[in-house]
């Protein structure tokens, strides 16, 4: 249990949040980094989190995954 969540609830929130998240940019249009300026405010939850995900190098983990796909999928299309 971290932060009080049971593995459950964790779970259940983040599948919501990336649900929600998704939806914005289908619905909305824009990108992801203008929906999060909207959503975010100084020294607010938020901004923190996108921080340590920063921080952690999720971007560089995320185009390494999409990278990685794309190359294999090349190789067996071979």
């Amino acid at each position: 249990m971290l932060e009080g969540l049971d593995r459950e609830s964790a779970q259940k929130l983040a599948a919501q949040t990336v649900l929600g998240a998704a939806k914005m940019v289908l619905e909305t249009k824009k990108h992801p980094a203008e929906l999060k300026d909207m959503v975010t405010s100084p020294a607010g939850t938020t901004i923190h989190g996108v921080h340590a995900l920063e921080k952690n190098g999720v971007r560089a983990a995320f185009t390494d995954a999409v990278m990685a796909s794309a190359k294999r999928s090349r190789e067996m299309g071979k």
